[in-house]
């Protein structure tokens, strides 16, 4: 069985504990930070809410997905309330500059469903979903120690958001995994708190590809 993002995880998971579970049309809604086809971000929250999406019409339900890319922050909470106001739920909010016109679109429709990535604030139909961004910048940084003839590696950072600061702990964690005496120098929004380093590396391990410390 092919495995769900975790996007498509979450969707699945409120449709078994909400009104969809007896609906039979839904529309899904999906507003990312940028376009639809960046091989980034963007694309992979839509790729995880088509996921949903198929996997919700294989049992038996018509789905409806519709998406407005690259929206500023000044105009998420209009396009998530005209979304609403259509009849919309989900609602997915997929940057976490979203969360407080997520919140503030929610407030004022109770009865529809809003999803919103990285976020450290929810509501009662404001589902939060966080995507470890710091898996994929471990094997960026275990295989840069690897490659590495000065035995220096370097991250640099976007701006301080803790979703960000993951992905450069992420490259941090990598060299460490190593325990080679690699020199690494992280520039970015800070250390992040509470990275789960022993369990990314257990599940690269799983992968085969670090080796048991």
């Amino acid at each position: 069985m092919k495995k769900l993002s975790i996007l498509a995880f979450l969707l699945v998971g409120i449709m078994a504990l909400s009104a969809w579970a007896e609906a039979r049309d839904i529309k899904m809604a999906y507003i990312p930070c940028g376009r639809v086809n960046d091989k980034s971000w963007s694309e992979a929250g839509y790729i995880g809410a088509k996921q949903g999406k198929a996997y919700l019409e294989s049992k038996g339900h018509k789905v409806k997905l519709d998406y407005t890319e690259s929206v500023p922050v000044a105009k998420v909470e209009a396009a998530a309330r005209d979304y609403a106001s259509r009849g919309y739920s989900p609602i997915i909010l997929h940057c976490g500059t979203f969360v407080e016109a997520t919140l503030r679109a929610a407030k004022d429709h109770p009865d529809t469903w809003f999803l919103q990535a990285a976020a450290t604030k929810s509501a009662k139909n404001v589902a939060v979903y966080d995507p470890a961004q710091n898996e994929g910048p471990f094997v960026a940084g275990y295989l840069a120690g690897l490659m590495s003839k000065s035995g220096r590696v370097g991250a640099i950072g976007g701006f301080n958001w803790p979703i960000l600061a993951r992905q450069v702990e992420g490259v941090r964690s990598g060299p460490d995994r190593q325990r080679r005496g690699r020199n690494l120098r992280g520039h970015g929004p800070g250390r992040a708190r509470g990275l789960q380093r022993r369990q990314v590396a257990q599940s690269l391990r799983h992968r085969q590809l670090c080796p048991p410390a």
